[in-house]
């Protein structure tokens, strides 16, 4: 087949791809491209202030490796988090021309088609047929996995397709079709970008890619000498990555704390997932009347535990025939790996906890003990894809069988095409954040508090669409910093729950991280109870754009300039103690 051919069926798969990826999670997006947003819930406001992100602080000359707009004053390391620098710098000529959420919306709906398609690549090289690499390539793309987070515009996670590309590339090496130096350069490349978009995803490449090389050193002894050659180009490779990224590096073990003490609480699958489909799939109706909606120890898009039964039984069919070939012993050790790791550090089942696990042993290793187990099973998919598409491309089924097995599989993990809020929201930001009334009504760089806070609203929505107007005292990047965590008005901004001297608390919040303006959205039920924690004698309070600005007096705050988290806590705890009796 010629070079042209090759790249027109290129073209035609990730056409395909494409248009499953629109009728799945864009029928909403494509009508309405400007006004909502791909994803749900709290977490695409991230995702959208990170593709503005880069755009801004390269054309505004600030340091785009941390960023004092959000949790202002002190700022956020914006590298190590789930930030997609190098998809934000590409996507800049679209954020500076149509703004940063037709970028967003691209991203979320190109990335799908994108890893589908490396899949496809890794599988018709490796099956060397056309229709069973496609299924393939769409069982990895449109994986449960990918289905979840799709839902989460986590296009940090979703962007996938550096893991086949880093397979195909080690087995050329592996056959001697790419050359020591053309491997070394190459694959540190892949690492490059793959940090660029997603941190979190290299990590556990380097993770399952080393477990790899060891199976097949213990299962292909004759080539050990060429694996343990591998192994040292790999090195290598790794780094020639750490001297291009050592800035960068930096950044992440010093700005996320990564080298020191956890940043995230580890979660793994819950047992009972691998059949139980839940409400991002079709099928998750079923369950759910069913009392199959468990309490998962995970986040709720992190649903890539769920395997469906069609495929878990192709799975045992196919071992059990192919048990011979080292090959598929070799799939089967690493789907068993992957597995029990990815179930975390302890055995759940429906929310029940069991047993501990052996992921359990990696608690106390520095980087790694902050990896999200559950988050693991983008290989478990990449490799029961493979398994399909071996089994589709060798069955003596007849076609008719073959094909409607493979239908099977896919009707078992189609995501729920009923329920569009599902895939994209309706942005909702109040006109006063997209017009001119923001600058009319707060200075450039001012330090605003946007009520509601955090994960319960979108105030880095409204910082993006501002055009980064403003500094924010909060953010919703993941770990709430330390120095915002221990104030205790932060249980009331994030759980609405009543704290004792909640004025005083609100105002010391206000004065310690120099706070000017309160902005809150006019539809916020807790309106009332925001605007009750200041004194309306002292405070100026303009009502405009669907949004509340608040203004306290600086006399107001000035008893709590020096006020620490600390001393607001002792201060609480002392008022909640009932009075000393006398003796």
């Amino acid at each position: 087949m010629s070079d042209s051919a090759r790249v027109a069926r290129l073209l035609g798969v990730f056409l395909v791809y494409q248009a499953v990826a629109i009728l799945f999670y864009g029928r909403t997006l494509l009508f309405h491209f400007a006004d909502y947003h791909a994803g749900s819930g709290p977490d695409p406001q991230f995702m959208l202030w990170s593709v503005a992100w880069w755009p801004y602080a390269l054309s505004h000359h600030v340091n785009p490796l941390f960023s004092k707009l959000v949790w202002a004053p002190e700022g956020f390391d914006v590298v190590w988090s789930t930030s997609i620098n190098l998809l934000s710098i590409v996507a800049a000529p679209l954020t500076l021309r149509f703004g940063p959420v037709v970028s967003l919306n691209l991203l979320a709906l190109t990335t799908p088609a994108l890893t589908a398609l490396a899949g496809f690549v890794l599988f018709r090289r490796l099956v060397g047929k056309t229709g069973p690499a496609l299924l393939g390539g769409y069982l990895y793309g449109f994986s449960p996995f990918m289905v979840g987070h799709q839902a989460g515009a986590h296009i940090v996670l979703t962007t996938a397709f550096m893991i086949p590309a880093i397979i195909l590339l080690t087995l050329g090496r592996i056959e001697d079709r790419v050359g020591a130096t053309a491997f070394v350069v190459g694959l540190a490349l892949l690492f490059v970008c793959q940090f660029l978009m997603g941190l979190e995803l290299l990590g556990t490449i380097g993770l399952f890619g080393a477990t790899a090389l060891g199976v097949a050193w213990l299962i292909w002894p004759e080539r050990r000498a060429r694996l343990q050659s591998i192994g040292a180009l790999i090195a290598a490779a790794l780094a020639l990555t750490t001297i291009v990224l050592a800035p960068l590096l930096f950044h992440v073990l010093t700005g996320s704390g990564m080298g020191r003490h956890r940043v995230w609480a580890d979660h793994g699958v819950d047992l009972f997932e691998l059949i139980a489909p839940g409400k991002f799939f079709l099928l998750g109706d079923l369950f759910d009347r069913g009392g199959g909606g468990a309490a998962y120890d995970h986040f709720s898009r992190d649903v890539g535990g769920y395997v469906g039964l069609p495929i878990l039984l192709l799975a045992i069919v196919f071992f059990r025939a192919r048990w011979d070939e080292r090959r598929v012993r070799f799939f089967a050790v690493m789907l068993a790996i992957i597995y029990v790791a990815a179930l975390g550090p302890s055995l759940h089942f429906r929310g029940i906890e069991l047993c501990a696990m052996p992921w359990k042993l990696f608690d106390k290793l520095p980087l790694i003990n902050s990896a999200q187990a559950v988050r693991f099973t983008v290989y478990l998919h990449l490799l029961l894809a493979l398994v399909v598409t071996l089994w589709i491309a060798d069955t003596t089924l007849g076609v008719s069988a073959r094909w409607g097995i493979a239908a099977l599989i896919v009707a078992s993990l189609l995501p729920n095409l009923l329920d569009r809020s599902l895939w994209a929201a309706d942005l909702g930001t109040p006109e006063f954040f997209t017009t001119s009334a923001v600058r009319d009504n707060l200075r450039p760089g001012e330090n605003v508090l946007l009520l509601p806070y955090s994960a319960n609203g979108q105030g880095m929505t409204w910082q993006a669409l501002s055009g980064m107007y403003f500094a924010s005292a909060g953010g919703w990047t993941g770990p709430t910093p330390p120095a915002f965590a221990a104030w205790p008005i932060m249980a009331m901004f994030n759980h609405g729950v009543s704290i004792p001297l909640a004025d005083q608390q609100f105002r010391a919040f206000l004065a310690a991280h120099q706070v000017t303006a309160v902005v809150i959205d006019q539809h916020d039920p807790l309106v009332a109870r925001w605007l009750a924690l200041m004194d309306s004698r002292t405070t100026q309070i303009t009502k405009i754009g669907g949004v509340i600005v608040a203004r306290p007096s600086a006399e107001s705050l000035a008893p709590f300039r020096d006020a620490t988290a600390m001393e607001m806590r002792r201060r609480m705890d002392a008022s909640s103690q009932p009075p000393a009796r006398n003796r």
